[in-house]
Formats: structure tokens, C-alpha cells, sequence
């Protein structure tokens, strides 16, 4: 398994969001897919899978901006943040929502 030092992975999290036009990245893409419900992700050559994280409006709406402010009073969209997976992992309910579609 490839790793990275903490300042390059920062690095190349960064420019996963223009990793198919980046100087960098774009020589070290295998595969990339830009599809279904707005989910982009990135298979470099040397097998790490590199996952733009909330790149569209869609992804704010869906799981990053979930409460609502009427009157004064916040109220949640939902009760967590979190969701657990089939090993009983718990993800960041994007990052899991991603993840199943990117696996299938």
C-alpha cells in the first residue's frame, strides 16, 4: 500500500478538485469518474483513490448544511451527521453516500 506524508496527502486533497486538469495530478490518474448523484473520484496509477470532498451545491444541501434557522430556532434535518457501513465503520454520511456508489 502507497502512503503519503501528511503535508503531500494535504497537497493532493487539495488539487483533487481540478485533478484532471492539474500539472501534478493529472499524469498519475488510472481512471477517473464524474457521474451519478455528483459523486467524482479519482484511481491514481499507484492504486490510492482520491475523493474530491463536497465540490457541488448538491453536497452542501444533501449533507453538510443540515439545519434550518426559522424564527431564531434551529432545527435538524436529521438526527447525525454519521451513518454506519456494513463493517460498522462510521463515515461522514457523504463519504459513505460516495463510497457505494463508487464500489458498485
Amino acid at each position: 500500500m502507497h502512503s503519503y506524508d501528511i503535508e503531500t496527502a494535504a497537497l493532493l486533497a487539495e488539487a483533487s478538485y481540478t485533478a484532471e486538469t492539474h500539472p501534478n495530478v493529472k499524469p498519475l490518474i488510472k481512471m477517473s469518474m464524474d457521474g451519478e448523484d455528483d459523486v467524482e473520484a479519482h484511481f491514481l496509477k499507484n492504486g490510492i483513490l482520491l475523493i474530491p470532498g463536497s465540490n457541488s451545491l448538491m453536497d452542501y444541501l444533501k449533507f453538510n448544511l443540515r439545519t434550518l434557522n426559522l424564527g431564531g430556532k434551529q432545527y435538524r434535518m436529521s438526527d447525525a451527521t454519521t451513518k454506519k457501513g456494513a463493517s460498522g465503520t462510521t463515515w461522514h454520511q457523504g463519504f459513505l453516500a460516495h463510497a457505494k456508489i463508487i464500489f458498485d
